[in-house]
């Protein structure tokens, strides 16, 4: 049975909120400096390096590192590399023509070398080998 994916639907959706919303009950609310550096982050496709987010947000770079860590589990950098890595699965799913250097440029990668490197490590393959995957799905409903 394939589950609704815009409310109403069965309750699915309620549902699912519902099972979200119990597990952040007493949660503390995120840093706000956290929140600034994420804001940020999210702008520029995980372009900006931890010395210029902490400056950015009114902290020490070890500072943000500390309490971006515990509020996110993940440290800046990675949090950056997924950030670039999303942005590039995005213009995938666009459907936007791919040159692979100009997509490593304008994302903020070092070189093609670089972009193809980090999808290896964080995908296990290459942006084409990705490409042709998702290439295979319909991603018409697909929301960010």
């Amino acid at each position: 049975m394939r589950a609704p994916h815009r409310s109403g639907g069965d309750g699915w959706c309620e549902l699912f909120n519902a099972l979200l919303t119990s597990r952040t009950v007493g949660l503390r609310p995120i840093d706000t400096k956290v929140r600034q550096a994420l804001v940020a982050q999210h702008a520029t496709n995980g372009g900006l390096a931890a010395d210029e987010l902490a400056a950015l947000v009114g902290l020490s770079a070890r500072q943000l590192q500390r309490r971006f860590t515990a509020a996110t589990g993940l440290t800046l950098k990675t949090y950056a590399r997924i950030r670039r890595m999303r942005w590039v699965i995005g213009h995938l799913l666009d459907g936007k023509p791919t040159s692979w250097a100009s997509v490593a440029a304008t994302v903020g990668f070092a070189d093609q070398s670089h972009l193809i490197t980090e999808f290896r490590r964080l995908a296990g393959a290459p942006p084409a080998e990705v490409a042709r995957y998702l290439a295979a799905f319909d991603h018409s409903d697909v929301m960010p």
